[in-house]
């Protein structure tokens, strides 16, 4: 059994987990990997974005809860699960987010000792953190300070988690760190977390220190304005700055071509910035979703596919990368409206068919189960005919109602990526999918379905789901089979019949 920590830090991380949530319940394959382990690490307890990514695991993890025989792949296939449910005995919470301590309505100041440092640590303090700086209140993050965040977050080498994940770390595991390069949590936190990785010196260190390590560094991507805000603690002219300034220590630090400290690393940026609502915290900074996270998202799936090629070795007394890896992402176009034909072929081929999968199964429970509520009906025989029967109290199952409020965050993330339906804030989108329509011949952009007449013009093809055309492969699919519960029946069926309608309907989707 391989399993990926997935360490993810500040608002950047928690979008990025959050769009990798919904690769893996739409069936995107971690190759090499059985369970995910992801733990969110955000002195902002109150981060919006931080709490959607939360619920959106917590209602995954019932989603399979509630089957008798979680799948191992397709839609929902991967196992997540807390650092806790890998040692229940460790004094930790069950949840994906690891808490600070002595953060909350705290004083940076307050926390270092500031005012009872003797008279030359005093002085150096001064000298080190400006006193906006040590007056920041750290419950609402490191507000882009990471000297701030690299005192605060090295707590994490003596807390209770770092000690379960490391009296849980297997030598057949991996560990993958996503954060943003020019803010304050995320920029501090990557390279502590290598840090107390590599330099673990406790008696079962061996497979910890030597543990396969990817990171993505995500770097800017949006701009944050605001008309009034004046001495802002968040300044976009410094993104840029910061963000060379990484990237140096990065280079010097841990991808030195003598000493590597990572297997494989992960640049990102986007050139189109998208222009944000100034918040530094205290608003709860909740941003609309990005395509860029998804695309973060997908340097984990890399990392995965190729971890088996990974390893470690040592060379000076030091533990070093062999032959590390690094990657950048690139388009297919300079388009600005993106569809899942602008990328790349090997792009598409990971991601088009099961979101698209995850796409049809989102409009059949808007329109045919809860819209036209055919579930039990002697329209939908699937249901009413064969065993066992979902009948209309199925939507009142603890399934089904995390299954709903999961599908509703799917489309939610869906509709902040894209900006064709809604006069927001992203510069470049995506939008892989037209929600509008239930004719699903129209619903993949740039593959939408048509074929030659009779006089040899080329009309559209009209497959309309509110006509029944999909409930014709649920139908025929679930005839004479037999099924161990409503809720696998219904997972089962629907991640069958939409991988059998793409391959009939969009055969060209995943690329050559």
């Amino acid at each position: 059994m391989s399993r990926l920590f997935l360490f993810a830090i500040g608002g950047t991380g928690a979008r990025v987990v959050k769009s990798l949530t919904y690769l893996l319940a739409s069936g995107v394959k971690l190759r090499n990997t059985t369970q995910v382990i992801p733990i969110l690490m955000d002195p902002h307890a109150e981060n919006k974005d931080l709490k959607r990514t939360k619920e959106i695991l917590n209602q995954y993890q019932n989603v399979r809860a509630s089957l008798q025989n979680p799948p191992s792949s397709g839609l929902f296939g991967t196992d997540i699960q807390t650092l806790k449910r890998q040692l229940p005995s460790a004094s930790i919470a069950d949840s994906f987010q690891y808490e600070l301590k002595g953060v909350s309505d705290e004083k940076y100041g307050n926390y270092i000792g500031h005012d009872s440092l003797d008279e030359s640590n005093h002085a150096l303090a001064d000298l080190l953190f400006s006193k906006e700086q040590l007056d920041t209140k750290m419950d609402i993050g490191f507000v882009g300070n990471p000297n701030i965040g690299s005192v605060v977050l090295n707590q994490f080498r003596e807390s209770e988690e770092f000690k379960a994940f490391v009296s849980s770390f297997k030598k057949e595991d991996k560990v993958f760190i996503v954060s943003s390069i020019f803010g304050g949590t995320g920029a501090a936190g990557f390279p502590l977390i290598l840090k107390n990785i590599r330099g673990y010196g406790g008696s079962d260190a061996k497979d910890v220190r030597e543990a396969r390590i990817g990171a993505v560094s995500v770097q800017p991507y949006f701009d944050v304005y605001s008309a009034g805000a004046q001495d802002k603690a968040i300044d976009n002219a410094t993104f840029i700055s910061k963000t060379k300034a990484a990237l140096g220590y990065y280079q010097n630090s841990l991808s030195n071509k003598e000493y590597p400290k990572l297997n494989a690393l992960y640049y990102l940026a986007e050139s189109y910035r998208s222009p944000y609502d100034y918040d530094p915290g205290a608003g709860g900074q909740q941003n609309d979703a990005h395509y860029i996270e998804m695309v973060g998202a997908l340097s984990v799936v890399d990392f995965c596919e190729h971890a088996s090629e990974l390893e470690c070795t040592v060379r000076d007394g030091q533990i070093i990368a062999r032959n590390p890896r690094y990657s950048e992402f690139g388009l297919g176009t300079s388009n600005n409206r993106l569809n899942f034909a602008d990328f790349v072929d090997r792009t598409r081929q990971v991601i088009a068919r099961p979101l698209s999968q995850f796409g049809i199964l989102s409009q059949y429970l808007k329109t045919r189960v809860e819209r036209d509520g055919i579930l039990g009906s002697n329209s939908a025989p699937w249901t009413s005919k064969e065993a066992p029967k979902i009948g209309a109290d199925f939507r009142q199952t603890k399934f089904y109602r995390n299954l709903h409020d999961f599908n509703e965050n799917f489309r939610t993330w869906l509709l902040e990526m894209n900006d064709h339906d809604r006069n927001v804030f992203n510069k470049r989108t995506f939008r892989p999918f037209n929600l509008a329509t239930e004719d699903l011949g129209k619903f993949i952009p740039g593959f939408e379905r048509t074929k030659k007449n009779f006089f040899g013009k080329t009309v559209d093809v009209e497959i309309e789901m509110n006509k029944g055309e999909f409930d014709e492969y649920l139908n025929a699919e679930s005839k004479g089979k037999t099924y161990v519960t409503p809720e696998d029946k219904f997972l089962t069926l629907m991640n069958t019949c939409t991988d059998q309608f793409l391959q009939k309907e969009y055969s060209q989707l995943s690329g050559s």
